[in-house]
């Protein structure tokens, strides 16, 4: 059913590319896009530019070409294209169109290799995630995300995106791709060494797979291999076992196994020769292959080459992979300290939205009943002066006959009296004045959220480099004091922790680091000497 209505979609399209008006076409195409992306493609290329009159129709038509672009597997690298949907939608448009921009926005980031652009225009699209969003755009979103975030390093952040997606497409009729999430999600917990949740994953997958009737895929096999090598717990004859079922599962399939995968395989079984063939038959491209496999390449090839006994082609293997995890390791404290600052001015600037709401909030409540009670005042008010002319009148006429009877002084200054007590309350009325809502200044807690910002760098950078953590700590710095120092060891000035950290507390915590550390720092700047300290205690 679901072809026949798109076969009559794409007649009406391809009938109508030449016949309709300019938004009418893109309408139709929008409909046929996600299905048909090759023909919505060629629809979209017989669009003349002068059709698209208004600045709606210029957006959607960007938007389309973009979406077209992407699902005909053509990668755009130039934003010149979905840029004039996003300088449309970020102002205007539905809420399904504005997440669509920014997302295929983020897209073009990505092939582009600008993950910090792709990750900006991500956190744009997600802010329109809810109910108007079907959920196979959702799950797509968030294993996009997910990929950006494992090419920049960021596994906890990479697993916890795989896992949204994963939940959304349990919902979606496309089991693999349910499958892919899973295998990302035992991927990357391979990475992160936490083997057991690994096979948990895969355990579960197997089962969902024996539930819904599907075979076992080859990259389930592939996972349980990658686990065996960095398991300690794995038995020689296990490893073997789960060996030959991949090889099996490849033969059936007709495709050829991961090579750098069998070497590795080989090697930790003992049998150096397979492992030396298996990769010389591995094709090794520094330009293709992630930066895992760069580690993992140049790790078997140490492994092998001392197994072999060729100890100096072994050392410059070594080099090598000591260089890229040194590099990996700054990547993930860079990037570590990123999100740490973001979370925290997220959190901020949360509460100060949080805070700013419930102050207007009150604000207008407190409007609301000033006006009530303004309105109440004057009405008494206009009552009372009505009643006080009237007295006053009466008072008036009283007074000129009293004179006309030739009355005496005193008759008169008692009356003026009495005048004078009528008119008391208005001489001497009490002003209204409404109480003025003030915002309370929480300073003493955004500065203990400083500290604990510097205190979480100290902890991140005291995993990768214990030996200078421990230094440092021997000299009795705080931990606040040590994130302090891990930020000029990774290269941040004096006047960009300023910037960050929006604190004037620095030269402070410069003087007590200086204080503690005492003679051996005379002479030499902070910086100068923590790069020294660093270099002696990790390189050592």
């Amino acid at each position: 059913m679901k072809s026949k209505v798109v076969l009559i979609l794409l007649l009406l399209v391809a009938a109508g590319c030449g016949a309709n008006s300019g938004l009418s076409k893109l309408n139709d195409i929008e409909r046929l896009v996600q299905e048909r992306p090759d023909s919505a493609l060629a629809c979209l290329g017989e669009i003349g530019q002068g059709e698209l009159t208004g600045a709606k129709e210029k957006a959607l038509y960007s938007l389309l070409y973009s979406i077209a672009l992407d699902k005909n597997y053509i990668d755009v690298k130039s934003d010149s294209l979905i840029r004039q949907a996003a300088d449309y939608y970020s102002y205007h448009g539905d809420v399904y169109h504005r997440f669509l921009t920014f997302y295929y926005q983020g897209r073009v980031y990505e092939n582009a290799e600008q993950y910090s652009a792709a990750m900006d225009a991500f956190l744009k699209a997600g802010k329109y995630i809810g109910k108007k969003i079907p959920d196979k755009n959702v799950a797509s979103f968030y294993s996009v995300k997910a990929r950006v975030y494992y090419k920049q390093f960021a596994l906890d952040m990479a697993l916890e995106e795989t896992m949204k997606s994963k939940h959304f497409a349990a919902g979606l009729y496309n089991p693999m791709f349910y499958i892919r999430n899973s295998l990302d999600i035992a991927a990357l917990q391979i990475v992160r060494k936490d083997y057991q949740k690994a096979a948990e994953e895969l355990l579960s997958l197997e089962k969902w797979l024996k539930e819904n009737k599907i075979p076992v895929p080859v990259e389930y096999y592939e996972s349980r291999l990658r686990i065996a090598i960095g398991d300690t717990t794995e038995t020689k004859e296990s490893i073997i076992d789960k060996l030959e079922s991949y090889a099996s599962k490849c033969d059936s399939f007709s495709i050829q196994p991961k090579y750098l995968l069998l070497a590795q395989i080989y090697t930790k079984t003992g049998n150096i020769n397979e492992a030396e063939k298996a990769l010389d038959k591995y094709h090794f491209n520094p330009l293709a292959c992630s930066g895992f496999e760069k580690i993992q390449y140049y790790s078997e090839l140490f492994e092998l080459n001392r197994a072999k006994g060729r100890f100096e082609e072994a050392l410059n293997a070594e080099l090598i992979y000591q260089e890229l995890i040194e590099n990996f390791h700054n990547s993930v404290f860079n990037n570590d300290v990123r999100f740490i600052e973001e979370r925290y001015k997220n959190a901020l600037k949360a509460e100060k939205s949080l805070r700013l709401r419930i102050g207007l909030s009150l604000l207008v409540a407190l409007l609301l009943a000033g006006i009530v009670t303004l309105v109440v005042v004057f009405k008494k008010r206009a009552g009372s002066y009505k009643r006080a002319v009237s007295e006053a009148q009466s008072e008036y006429k009283f007074i000129a006959e009293m004179m006309g009877e030739g009355q005496g002084q005193n008759e008169l200054k008692e009356t003026l009296e009495k005048r004078l007590k009528t008119l008391r309350p208005y001489l001497y009325s009490d002003k209204f004045s409404p109480s003025v809502l003030a915002s309370r200044k929480d300073i003493e807690r955004i500065d203990e959220g400083r500290k604990e910002l510097l205190r979480s760098v100290g902890m991140v950078y005291a995993l990768s480099y214990r030996n200078f953590a421990s230094k440092l700590l021997d000299y009795g710095l705080t931990a606040e004091e040590v994130g302090l120092c891990a930020l000029y060891v990774s290269g941040y000035s004096l006047k960009e922790m300023n910037d960050y950290l929006h604190t004037g507390s620095i030269i402070h915590i410069n003087g007590n680091i200086r204080k503690k550390i005492g003679p051996s720092i005379e002479g030499l700047k902070l910086h100068t000497w923590l790069r020294q300290v660093f270099l002696q205690t990790e390189q050592s």
